[in-house]
């Protein structure tokens, strides 16, 4: 009955969907079990394993990884828990596993067999590589897709003031060609010029700010009023050419700074104005509000725009993924969602102020004190 038992056992655990593994200490850390899982996983045999260590199947930095992780158990005497282990396998490739790792000791008391057991999470890891791929394509959507609503206002932004660059140009190249040249007016033109093309160069930094990959960028000190005028010059032309009187008021203190992404907070104002140029284009009277200050610690932008309130079964949408009152093919429904995402990355808030008798969007975030 009892070797009925221990071959039970033997079978359960031989066919148990995890790997298990056991290693001798006093020989070097062999291999003395190796369950079938064990076998699907890496590709290597029963057969190939046993009385082998790392160092015969693995690179050795995998190796010694794993050596160290081995020892380590034994040296806090305690399970140790390896939560993603990438192990290359010699014949399937990259794996990634989540491994215990358990000491046992002889009847003297000395380390005897480390016994492993592995999950195989090489699919979840595969899922979640792929959902961050997505993630960062929807993202680069929104992007674009915020961009392109002003496309037409950033190509006027930049013909307008390079018009003025060639005809200054062009005068002060006939005004030298004059036998007592106005130097007043060489000299003026050539501000004009220097202004003009900071202004350009303004434009294109906005744009920069709006398009670039920053996922990866380390969260610095940025002035909300350069995000702010950052923004602006994206957008200026387009409300000037469709009669948007837009304004901005910042508090006695124009030098609040939070800690964080400036291009991602970019990103954030540039939503905000392109639902409220939206909503309020068809309006008889059209503008829109920004406001910078702060209370207690915490620095407040609100957006407000000449529309009147937001219905409430509108209200409880607005942040969802996907959601969006605009026509078909315009714009993605993805801005206020990721706005949302952007800013609670960024420790702070961002809802609708239901006190407001026009649409007020507020962002509230930590005052950087550095």
């Amino acid at each position: 009955m009892e070797n009925k038992s221990l071959k039970l056992l033997s079978e359960i655990v031989e066919y148990l969907p995890c790997m298990l593994f056991a290693k001798s200490v006093k020989k070097d850390f062999q291999y003395v079990f190796w369950n079938k899982q064990a076998e699907i996983i890496t590709g290597i045999s029963k057969s190939e394993a046993l009385g082998k260590n790392d160092y015969d199947f693995f690179s050795v930095r995998d190796a010694d990884f794993f050596r160290l992780k081995d020892l380590e158990t034994f040296t806090i005497k305690d399970v140790v828990e390896i939560p993603e282990e990438m192990l290359l396998s010699p014949t399937l490739g990259e794996r990634w596993l989540r491994t215990w790792k358990v000491p046992l000791y002889d009847d003297a008391g000395n380390p005897d067999i480390l016994l492993g057991i592995s999950l195989d999470i090489t699919e979840s890891k595969l899922m979640q590589k792929n959902i961050e791929m997505q993630k960062l394509e929807l993202l680069n959507s929104s992007k674009l897709s915020a961009l392109g609503e002003m496309a037409a206002g950033i190509a006027h932004e930049i013909n307008n003031p390079l018009t003025i660059i060639l005809t200054k140009a062009t005068q002060i190249k006939r005004e030298l060609h004059n036998p007592l040249p106005d130097n007043v007016f060489l000299i003026e033109s050539a501000d004009k010029i220097v202004t003009t093309s900071q202004r350009i160069a303004k434009i294109i930094k906005g744009m920069n700010s709006a398009v670039r990959d920053s996922e990866n960028d380390e969260f610095r000190n940025c002035k909300i009023v350069e995000v702010v005028n950052e923004t602006l010059s994206l957008c200026n032309e387009r409300f000037r050419f469709n009669n948007v009187i837009i304004s901005s008021h910042f508090s006695s203190d124009k030098d609040i700074q939070i800690r964080g992404n400036q291009s991602q907070m970019v990103q954030v104002l540039l939503n905000l104005l392109n639902n409220a140029f939206d909503a309020i284009c068809g309006l008889p009277e059209k503008w829109i509000k920004i406001s910078v200050d702060e209370s207690n610690g915490m620095a407040e932008l609100k957006i407000i725009d000449s529309g009147s309130e937001i219905p409430n079964k509108i209200k409880e949408k607005l942040f969802q993924p996907f959601f969006t009152t605009k026509d078909v093919g315009k714009g993605t429904g993805l801005g206020l969602s990721i706005s949302r995402n952007i800013i609670n990355q960024h420790k702070g808030e961002i809802f609708l102020d239901a006190n407001s008798s026009h649409t007020t969007f507020v962002i509230t975030l930590p005052i950087s004190s550095t």
